[in-house]
């Protein structure tokens, strides 16, 4: 269902959508009647409100930010793990290795894993930062008022301690807890229609990320390979 937002009759207004049979203007308390679709769709935000209320515990587990430990451990292993694994081939290798060899066979592979974490860690930050923008709420219309929705701009009914809330007229949802409320419109705000939409996007870009930087890590090591394997045929 989808609605026009609820206008105050006095002072044209746009009022959150109550749960009863009149409602009164935030503005200027003028009272009216709520029209009966609204009555209907508000019945609707109920339901559509359990569902996000019990999807909100998923949203703040998958964007917690990456703890900090993670780059400062990514760059220790990007500094440390090169001439370690240097030394360590130094003793372990059956024959001395050349210094192309060397740099070619251990030090570029030591450097993959740090320098994959930190990218992995870098690019999850921007991907929460992102969607999370993208579902947070506009900021009220006047002075005193509610959050507007993210899709329609409709003042939002929200919940005690809900990190959303979900609108009568349009259904998207919107976060409201968390992040900063921006009327600016983005692609991605009108894909993500509910909290829902949005977690699987998470999910599926946190893993994503994964892969991808086991699919940038595995070439570049052979890439390395195959340029020792060049320079010894050249040289």
């Amino acid at each position: 269902m989808s609605l026009a937002p609820l206008e105050c009759s006095a002072c044209g207004g746009q009022v959150p959508l109550p749960q009863s049979a009149s409602v009164s203007c935030p503005y200027c308390s003028e009272q009216f009647t709520v029209p009966s679709e609204y009555a209907q769709a508000a019945a609707m935000q109920q339901q559509a409100s359990k569902v996000r209320r019990a999807l909100e515990p998923q949203w703040q587990s998958l964007t917690e930010p990456v703890s900090g430990w993670t780059e400062w451990i990514a760059a220790l292993v990007v500094f440390l793990l090169p001439p370690l694994a240097s030394v360590v081939a130094g003793f372990a290798w059956p024959r001395p290795l050349a210094p192309d060899e060397m740099i070619l066979r251990v030090a570029l592979p030591a450097l993959m894993p740090g320098g994959m974490m930190w990218v992995w860690s870098i690019a999850c930050k921007a991907t929460v930062l992102r969607v999370g923008q993208a579902l947070a709420a506009t900021p009220p219309a006047k002075a005193g008022g509610a959050p507007g929705c993210r899709n329609c701009g409709a003042p939002l009914t929200v919940e005690p301690n809900a990190l959303g809330a979900s609108c009568a007229f349009c259904g998207a949802d919107s976060i409201i807890q968390g992040v900063a409320l921006t009327a600016a419109k983005t692609k991605l705000r009108s894909k993500l229609l509910t909290l829902d939409d949005a977690l699987r996007l998470l999910r599926t870009r946190r893993l994503l990320l994964g892969f991808g930087a086991v699919a940038v890590m595995v070439p570049t090591m052979g890439i390395g390979m195959l340029v020792w394997a060049a320079m010894r045929m050249i040289f």
